[in-house]
């Protein structure tokens, strides 16, 4: 039976240990124990840009590894014209919540982000001229830059002898691409390049496209692997650059590409080592595999569209395809059974051995997870409508039934200087855990109650509705406490 089931549309970001859900512009976190909706992982991000123009669509996907190195990319749409202008912005996760910190140049999205050696984070980020990679959690130091063109070399070697440095392949300053000459199709930075835009895939109901960037995959020893198409001929090749940390030196693979397939794909790298690699173009019949010398096309009996894949710490690969989710056993890939009815989409294998998995269920989405202490009864998660609706001067969410910090509006507009509420604190005072507590926007004061959990929220909304001036609301929500009334 699901775990989840929303109206709208659901997204799975596993980041190293930790699995996050967004349904309805909510973040949720999914481990061994089920689903939980945990407000603080919406703290410095509420679910969209401040100040954007969204009317033609808006989303984000979160990447890396938590906590440390975790990421959020958000983007905003003015219009559904052919040419709309984009907002990105991107956002780190720092002690307790997310900070709006710079990370692109004009014209990049980020490509991909992973866990790297010593600890660091290292981010590919990238567009139609080029790719970069960074450093994005202040731990390490970045050695590997992405394998320059002819032009960017000689750029290179133009500053530098400006400069009066004879190195012709020192980078650019700071990993940063050079200046353009404009309208050049020969003005790459890079051999690799990805596309630049998120427009096609933002989508009205706050919810992002349906890949998150994976096209890099990087490991402790300092190896890693870049997915992208090539710059200088106008995306003709799939192009992998491999980065060997002993020889320090990188190697243009250029994969096997369908004659039907797009120039352009969305590239998902997986895999446990160096030498044990696994790509996908999504959308596209291309699912492959490097032993560590040489890529090799994989037949997939009935599959011609793949759609996601990973690969879990333990080494076991899952892969979902057009209709079934897969996983590698034995050296075979095997088909899961889903519940009838239910298009996979997406996976992302857990802790402790869960695996939760993505699909479509007619015009519902549902959430499933294997070998959780979740409840029996599937639950409904909020849509993007009833996140709208919550919003106010004071930005509170809608609850779901695995809120861990429900919290019930009971009277809008009170007296700031107000502090006795004898009906409401007789009308409550029998339900355990309550706290009484009043908040006050830059407008208003309102008077609502903490309680410990969603039965005891339902108790609460019962009892008040009895109540004159209230009108109870049950909420995902911390408050910013300015004073609590005494049940005694």
């Amino acid at each position: 039976m699901p775990v989840a089931r929303a109206a709208g549309r659901i997204r799975l970001f596993s980041l190293g240990e930790t699995t996050l859900v967004s349904s309805g512009r909510l973040l949720y976190r999914a481990d061994a124990r089920g689903l939980h909706q945990d407000v603080a992982l919406m703290r410095g991000f509420g679910g969209f840009i401040p100040d954007a123009a969204r009317e033609g669509g808006e989303g984000y996907v979160v990447v890396g590894s938590w906590p440390d190195g975790a990421w959020l990319e958000a983007a905003a749409q003015d219009s559904a014209s052919l040419d709309p202008v984009v907002t990105v912005a991107t956002y780190r996760w720092v002690k307790d919540r997310w900070r709006r910190a710079p990370l692109l140049e004009p014209g990049e999205l980020v490509q991909g982000l992973s866990a790297w050696r010593n600890g660091s984070a290292l981010a590919l980020l990238g567009g139609q001229s080029g790719m970069r990679l960074a450093i994005v959690n202040d731990r390490g130091f970045l050695d590997v830059h992405p394998t320059p063109t002819p032009w960017a070399r000689a750029r290179a070697a133009a500053d530098a002898g400006a400069d009066g440095d004879a190195s012709a392949d020192a980078p650019p300053v700071d990993g940063a691409p050079p200046s353009l000459p404009e309208g050049s199709a020969a003005a790459c930075n890079t051999e690799l390049r990805a596309a630049g835009k998120w427009g096609l895939s933002l989508n009205r109901d706050g919810s992002s496209g349906p890949t998150t960037p994976r096209a890099l995959l990087a490991f402790e020893d300092g190896s890693l692997l870049m997915a992208g198409t090539s710059c200088v001929d106008g995306d003709a090749r799939w192009l992998v650059e491999r980065w060997d940390p002993k020889k320090k030196q990188s190697t243009l693979d250029e994969l096997p590409r369908p004659k039907d397939a797009g120039a352009q794909r969305d590239f998902v790298l997986a895999g446990s080592s160096p030498a044990d690699v696994w790509l996908i173009a999504v959308g596209g019949s291309s699912l492959l595999r490097f032993d560590g010398k040489t890529w090799q096309a994989e037949a997939l009996s009935g599959a011609d569209r793949f759609q996601d894949l990973r690969v879990a710490k333990s080494g076991a690969a899952w892969l979902v395809t057009a209709d079934a989710l897969m996983r590698r056993t034995e050296g075979q890939w095997v088909r899961v059974e889903l519940p009838s009815g239910l298009v996979p989409l997406e996976v992302a294998p857990g802790q402790g051995g869960v695996v939760w998995v993505r699909a479509r269920a007619g015009s519902d989405e549902v959430l499933l997870a294997t070998d959780t202490q979740a409840s029996p009864s599937t639950i409904r998660l909020p849509d993007d409508k009833s996140a709208a609706a919550a919003a106010g001067d004071i930005l509170r969410y809608p609850a779901s039934p695995v809120c861990e910090s429900p919290y019930v509006l009971l009277i809008e507009h009170v007296k700031p200087t107000e502090t006795k509420f004898p009906e409401v604190v007789a009308a409550l005072r029998e339900v355990s855990g309550v706290e009484l507590v009043t908040e006050a926007s830059q407008k208003w004061s309102y008077l609502g109650a903490r309680v410990p959990d969603m039965k005891a929220a339902a108790r609460v909304v019962e009892l008040a509705q009895k109540l004159p001036g209230a009108k109870p609301a049950v909420f995902c929500h911390e408050p910013r406490v300015g004073k609590k009334i005494s049940l005694e």
